[in-house]
């Protein structure tokens, strides 16, 4: 598993590789997790790009998953993909009028949607 914000490869079993995409989820991690960003807080845990969970998942793109197999996704991410999603939180929390998280608040979750199905569970960094 990649850490939070870094290049990487996710392994397991029976990792999708029809017709599936990868998908991103931010969430404040558990140690972080207070006033408006615990799970009854204004953000909560998981909405740190909005109130809908469909802008919370991030769809990963193609050119950054490197190599896909049954057991691993190797992933290579553009120079500016992880400042841009950064940039999507901070400016959420300043709609909401909120403080913004740093980077070293938050941690990256991987999810895989394969076509017609429901998106696996969240994989996270141990």
């Amino acid at each position: 598993m990649p850490n939070s914000f870094e290049d990487g490869t996710i392994t397991g079993k029976n990792l999708a590789t029809g017709m599936a995409d990868l998908f991103i989820q931010l969430n404040v991690k558990h140690s972080s997790a207070t006033g408006d960003y615990r799970d009854e807080g204004l953000a909560g845990r998981d909405r740190l790009l909005g109130d809908l969970r469909s802008t919370n998942l991030v769809a990963v793109p193609k050119d950054c998953i490197q190599q896909w197999s049954d057991s691993s996704i190797n992933l290579r991410f553009t120079r500016d993909f992880w400042p841009s999603i950064l940039g999507r939180v901070k400016s959420e929390a300043e709609n909401r009028k909120i403080a913004p998280l740093n980077e070293s608040e938050i941690e990256v979750c991987y999810q895989i949607k394969e076509l017609g199905e429901p998106p696996t569970e969240e994989v996270c960094p141990k």
